[in-house]
């Protein structure tokens, strides 16, 4: 996303970390909502991410979520 990468999430990890490859260097960004998972899915389309699908043990999730690095964390998504 606008020549940035990105790497978020994992097993009980909610932690992001965006990759600048002009200056070779990582900053970590705020976390992502929703429950961390594995096998989940990320792409981007127009400079707007998206993560979604995955699973916590087997317990398999059908969501998707808009991924936004540089928005602040907000507990009142409405």
């Amino acid at each position: 996303m606008n020549g940035l990468g990105y790497v978020v999430g994992g097993d009980g990890v909610k932690t992001v970390w965006e990759y600048n490859p002009s200056t070779d260097l990582w900053v970590e960004r705020t976390s992502m909502e929703g429950a961390t998972r594995t096998d989940a899915v990320g792409f981007a389309i127009n400079n707007r991410g998206f993560y979604m699908l995955g699973r916590v043990g087997s317990t398999y999730f059908d969501d998707a979520w808009e991924f936004k690095p540089l928005d602040e964390q907000s507990d009142d998504d409405n």
